[in-house]
């Protein structure tokens, strides 16, 4: 099973610098608690320990900072969706094809979000898809286009008569799942526990058996 630690390694970069480490941890998670605009550029360099001059040394800007928090953690997740996305089966056809392409999609993030290292960015992005922040906009499209193309090709090979914008709804709506799953209150208030203390397995399944039901009734029929 793909470990957190994979992607603490890409978020580093090599990097052995404490005080850069430092200072992408603490502002995690202060863009995760107050979002972009709220979060404050001393508070973070406070909570790192770090002097306003060597921050700017590091990223120059609260916007950078805010940029490399999302590329860093973006990394690890796209590299494992290409890599569970190659290893899905040639012979794997029809529901067994979409099951194993949703899974290996929503899994990386999932499993990040749900661990304790990767819930600050899980929220950042939680935060972004109903607080549109333009300085992630572009951070989002470079890194996240890529295996999204490739994920909108498979699903129009699995649907053939669906139209664009209905495969844009089943992508999009299984976004909104995979990241808003793990920060939904609805679960705490029905079960007074977070969801953390559910596997994360138990917590992907859930949400792909979810999101393929409905990929498969907006779609339509599936390719043999």
């Amino acid at each position: 099973m793909w470990k957190v630690e994979t992607v603490m390694d890409v978020r580093t970069g090599g990097e052995r610098d404490g005080a850069r480490e430092r200072l992408l941890e603490a502002a995690a998670r202060h863009f995760a608690e107050h979002g972009f605009e709220g979060a404050s550029q001393r508070a973070i360099q406070r909570d790192a320990a770090v002097n306003s001059a060597a921050a700017h040394y590091y990223f120059g800007s609260k916007e950078a900072l805010y940029q490399e928090v999302i590329k860093t953690h973006l990394a690890g997740i796209q590299a494992e969706r290409q890599r569970r996305m190659d290893a899905i089966s040639d012979e794997a056809r029809g529901h067994d094809r979409l099951r194993a392409l949703v899974n290996a999609y929503i899994a990386p993030h999932m499993e990040l979000a749900l661990s304790a290292n990767g819930r600050p960015y899980g929220r950042i992005l939680a935060r972004v898809l109903i607080e549109p922040v333009k300085s992630a906009d572009s951070v989002f499209d470079e890194i996240v286009s890529p295996l999204r193309e490739r994920f909108v090709a498979e699903l129009r090979e699995l649907f053939p008569d669906a139209s664009y914008v209905t495969i844009s709804k089943m992508v999009s709506t299984t976004v909104i799942l995979m990241a808003g799953v793990p920060y939904n209150t609805t679960w705490t208030a029905m079960t007074d526990e977070e969801q953390t203390q559910l596997s994360s397995h138990i917590w992907v399944e859930a949400v792909g058996r979810f999101a393929c039901a409905g990929i498969e009734a907006l779609g339509g029929k599936l390719s043999a």
